[in-house]
């Protein structure tokens, strides 16, 4: 039997967006017609994909005691108009595991169906998870802090082989080197939780034990590419994460006025280009976290001939994470 998708939403754009999906990633389409049908729907199709048109409050509220009742927030994808940072209501109490920018060029299908199928999966092996059938992935591993260069060498000569070059591939390599910086100094914990490289100054040559190893991957397919850095602490938290990108006044409600709280990840301006940077260059992210084991964070970037084409295409952002 096919698995469903689910979609919530009277959107002609994200209902043409969901039959392409079904099509390319093999999923039976389902529409809902209000709370009563999208009720019915998730009680009969318990494992299914939902696609829901998040763009307003009214539409959020007459769901949001439906939504976490009967699907895991890894199978649901919000859409809106706008990026998420627009939506703070969404962030507050969020119940989905996607948020997706109602912009579909012609790759944007391919890419959500294969997001769709690996929220499917009981474990995602590989990066090459989020690509179709076929794709092929080059890793490296660092075993010293210092071979994060040689990593952004060997990301740069395949950019130059994809034809990407001046502002985008800069982009690319400098949202890189922000992410292995966080696996390398920020991931590793104590059995306590507590961070144990993050005051390392970030030009710091020390070798890593066997745990704190950090991979790299690179793929790409018709369509788009993605690099994946991977930790195996699996220590990010997701209110950590949320604040990171878009900032506790957004995420976490005020106890006293002005309380405001910032993880490590941000505290530092000099350590890198940012998570919060990376996402409003226009990249696309995901994160997947298995507690105490390892921490998956990639980037993903369409096929764009230049930057301004970068900026139109897709733009999403994947949490699989509690």
């Amino acid at each position: 039997m096919w698995p469903h998708l689910i979609l919530i939403s009277n959107d002609e754009r994200d209902l043409k967006l969901a039959q392409q999906v079904a099509i390319i990633g093999g999923f039976a389409l389902k529409q809902a017609h209000g709370r009563d049908d999208t009720r019915r729907l998730l009680v009969t199709h318990t494992n299914a994909l939902v696609f829901w048109d998040a763009e307003t409050h009214g539409q959020y509220e007459r769901v949001e005691e439906i939504l976490p009742k009967y699907i895991r927030p890894h199978r649901l994808f919000a859409i809106t108009d706008g990026v998420l940072s627009n939506y703070p209501h969404l962030l507050k109490k969020p119940v989905f595991g996607h948020h997706v920018t109602r912009r579909f060029p012609k790759n944007a299908p391919s890419i959500y169906a294969c997001l769709g199928q690996a929220a499917l999966l009981a474990e995602v092996k590989s990066i090459t998870d989020y690509f179709p059938d076929g794709a092929k992935a080059t890793k490296i591993t660092l075993k010293k802090s210092s071979q994060k260069l040689a990593a952004i060498e060997a990301l740069q000569t395949h950019l130059t082989r994809q034809g990407i070059r001046g502002r985008l591939a800069a982009l690319v390599a400098q949202a890189t080197d922000e992410l292995i910086m966080n696996a390398v100094f920020d991931g590793p914990v104590t059995e306590k939780g507590v961070p144990y490289r993050h005051d390392f100054p970030r030009d710091s040559d020390f070798n890593l034990s066997e745990r704190e190893q950090v991979t790299m991957e690179i793929c790409s397919t018709d369509g788009y590419s993605a690099v994946a850095v991977t930790d195996y602490f699996g220590s990010l938290r997701r209110r950590v994460l949320l604040d990171s990108l878009f900032g506790a006044s957004l995420v976490i409600p005020s106890i006293r006025g002005n309380l405001k709280v910032r993880p490590k990840l941000m505290e530092d301006e000099q350590t890198g280009l940012g998570l919060r940077s990376v996402m409003q260059s226009g990249f696309s992210l995901l994160f997947r976290v298995v507690p105490k084991q390892q921490t998956q964070t990639v980037l993903f970037y369409p096929e764009a001939e230049n930057f301004r084409v970068f900026k139109q295409g897709f733009h999403f952002l994947s949490l699989f994470l509690d």
